[in-house]
């Protein structure tokens, strides 16, 4: 053999030994010596002990094979669990010929059980955090020639494929006493190439309630280089599924995505079991929309169409995340809004414990409670909404034809309008409300006309006890630290009327109470066996000033009886200072004696209605029981049938008070007349005063007398 073929040989015959030689090397050599200098550089890095139990392995060829079995990491000092993350067996398969170029290409990674344990620590500290000193994890960019960091020094990175088996993260939250679970039972990941889409299936469960999610994303080489991307993806968990396709954008330095949603679901059961609710399970669900954000701060929803149950909602809206607070801007409408299946009905709570405040309220015997009141959520966004819908279903609420505009900012809250039909009659209005750190501001005011009070109480559940239009009106405004200090604070009016109607008086013998039962006397004296009192009108009207309402007109009339009331209720001290007013009109029936012109028992009387509103009573008014006994039976000497309250509104003692005059007082159409006081040519004295009630007692009694001889 000549010497050139002797070196061409040894040129060819010793890489190849060299190969074969590593390769005896690699197979033969145990790699579990190398577990002490990797668990030491582990704990260098974290802080952390890394525990390897199992071997080692390497599988070397063209397409090397790490496998490593039993790994833990050690978890933070104060956990709950010695071990952070463990996994059973972890396989890496690398292509080898890439590495030559500096480029990794890993051909499979597999991980068979692993587990992730992700705590929060009392303090608000996580696990994952790692002690590692204030230099120890730093890394240097390695730098070009011209000194600067090299941000192509990195390694191209490329996963053809990911398999997880039997994967579970558990989250505990030592803070707020809470935790979960969630499971993967099964993942699988694959790509042709860097370049290729990539396709993924994975199954699993969330607090035991399954999920399912695959579907086609663009390249990873897309996703690393900030490219446009587009993505499809199939959801599924707690009964619902979902379809979602769109794009990843990019613009410049801002990325964004868009898409169309589809959802559907058979019933809301998954979700109360997923968000621990108590949601009607037998209500569809079904929802399409655009959503996009050009910049993952701003995102649009579009086309919205949502069904649920019998519902309907459909629109469009805006969320702004860029500012300092939220801001969010929708239009929203709906032909039907059936509410009711998602709200507690009618005496579902009727067993249940009273409210610290309702007790707070029976212990003090108060209706408006003093626990403090803040308004500081009204800073915590900004909002423009504006609903309309068709027909509105509450429990106790059914509304057509409902408008409101809503504009939150900067601590101030305003719906204006606000508008809907109910009852066959309609309340228009607005509302505000306004932060003043220490409390609240409200402004209210509020028109109801025509509405059929028979259908509230219908809608309400409650007893068909009393018939009539309803006509009301409110403007007010208050501000306080509570709502006791709303109410003492409180400036305004207010106004009652309901025309012409009917009133179960018996009903208010059945509720019980001093106040109602002494009502029901006046209403129906004669306890007639109808089932309905015939009511004229009732009317009443309050002015409101630093918390103290005086009443500008009352008035009840009914078939039988015209009552007549004036005085103020102090809504910072619930005190009640009332004065009723009685007066039976002509042909009262006694039962006994035929029709009489006037009442020979107490109807006449006038009575005090005083206490409190948690604790009202009715007493005499014994002052006024002794001036109506000359009016009741002397006739006109002290102003007419009507007494004081006639004289307010009829502007006349000797003038009939009608119910025309009563609500066109209420309306604020006319001034109610001050009654006129004769001049006095020098001041009376208490002894003077007896002594002129007691010579109209007198003249009443005498009078009394002849009215029974002329009844026999």
């Amino acid at each position: 053999m000549s010497w050139k073929k002797k070196l061409a040989a040894v040129c060819v015959g010793a890489p190849v030994l060299l190969v074969i030689a590593l390769i005896i090397v690699v197979n033969t050599y145990d790699f579990n010596n190398l577990k002490p200098r990797i668990e030491s550089a582990v704990q260098n890095a974290t802080g952390r002990k890394l525990t390897m139990t199992g071997d080692i392995e390497l599988d070397f060829g063209f397409s090397p094979a790490l496998v490593v079995q039993q790994v833990a990491l050690q978890n933070a000092e104060w956990g709950s669990e010695p071990q952070m993350a463990e996994c059973e067996r972890f396989e890496l398969e690398v292509a080898l010929l890439p590495l030559i170029t500096g480029d990794i290409r890993i051909k499979r990674l597999i991980l068979i059980r692993p587990t992730m344990l992700v705590e929060k620590s009392a303090e608000g500290e996580f696990n994952y955090v790692f002690d590692t000193g204030p230099e120890k994890g730093k890394k240097k960019a390695p730098k070009d020639k011209g000194g600067k960091p090299d941000e192509g020094a990195l390694p191209g990175l490329e996963v053809n494929k990911v398999r997880i088996d039997g994967a579970k993260l558990v989250y505990r939250d030592h803070a707020a006493g809470s935790s979960f679970t969630a499971s993967l039972d099964r993942m699988r990941a694959s790509a042709e190439s860097v370049s290729a889409p990539l396709d993924f299936d994975l199954k699993g469960a969330f607090k035991d309630i399954p999920f399912s999610l695959s579907g086609e994303i663009g390249s990873l080489q897309s996703l690393m280089q900030g490219e446009n991307m587009p993505f499809s993806v199939q959801a599924g968990l707690a009964g619902a599924k979902a379809d979602i396709a769109g794009n990843r954008t990019v613009s410049g330095s801002r990325n964004g995505f868009s898409a169309r949603v589809d959802l559907n679901a058979d019933s809301l059961k998954g979700v109360n079991k997923l968000a621990g609710t108590d949601l009607p399970r037998n209500v569809p669900v079904s929802l399409a929309t655009a959503i996009s954000s050009p910049d993952m701060q701003t995102v649009r929803v579009k086309s919205l169409d949502l069904e649920l149950g019998d519902s309907t909602i459909s629109g469009e809206a805006k969320l702004d995340l860029g500012g300092s607070v939220p801001a969010v801007q929708a239009s929203l409408k709906s032909e039907k809004l059936d509410l009711r299946p998602f709200m507690p009905q009618e005496g579902s709570s009727g067993d249940e414990e009273a409210s610290p405040q309702d007790k707070d309220t029976e212990e003090s015997g108060r209706v408006f409670p003093d626990d403090p009141i803040a308004a500081d959520f009204l800073r915590g966004m900004k909002a423009s909404l504006r609903t309309e819908i068709g027909q509105l279903l509450l429990p106790q609420l059914q509304a057509q034809n409902l408008r409101m505009d809503l504009a939150l900012a900067n601590g101030r809250l305003r719906m204006d309008p606000l508008r809907l039909d109910t009852a066959g009659g309609s309340l228009e209005g607005k509302l505000g409300m306004r932060d003043l750190k220490q409390g609240m501001a409200v402004t209210s005011k509020m028109d109801i006309t025509g509405m059929r009070i028979q259908e509230l109480l219908a809608m309400a559940g409650q007893r068909d006890f009393l018939r009539g239009d309803l006509e009301a009106h409110l403007d007010v405004a208050a501000s306080g630290e509570s709502v006791a200090g709303l109410m003492s604070a409180m400036n305004g009016e207010t106004a009652v009327i309901i025309g012409g109607g009917k009133l179960d008086s018996a009903y208010l013998d059945r509720v019980g109470g001093d106040v109602l039962g002494t009502l029901r006397q006046y209403i129906d004296p004669e306890k007639k066996s109808e089932e309905y009192t015939k009511l004229n009108c009732m009317t009443a009207a309050f002015d409101i000033n630093k918390g103290v309402a005086g009443s500008r007109v009352f008035l009840l009339d009914t078939k039988r009886m015209q009552i007549m009331a004036n005085g103020k209720v102090d809504l910072g001290t619930e005190k009640l200072d009332f004065s009723f007013d009685p007066s039976p009109k002509e042909g009262l029936d006694t039962g006994v004696m035929g029709k009489i012109s006037l009442s020979l028992s107490e109807l006449s009387k006038p009575f005090k209605l005083s206490g409190t509103l948690g604790n009202p009573s009715v007493t005499l008014d014994v002052k006024g029981a002794a001036l109506t006994a000359g009016k009741a039976i002397g006739g006109a000497a002290v102003g007419g049938p009507a007494g004081a309250a006639a004289a307010l509104l009829s502007g006349s003692g000797g003038e009939d008070m009608a119910c025309s005059r009563a609500i066109a007082v209420a309306r604020g159409e006319v001034e109610p007349a001050k009654q006129k006081q004769p001049a006095k040519e020098k001041a009376e004295t208490p002894d003077q005063t007896s002594q002129e009630e007691g010579s109209t007692v007198e003249k009443g009694m005498k009078k009394l007398e002849e009215g029974v001889k002329d009844l026999f």
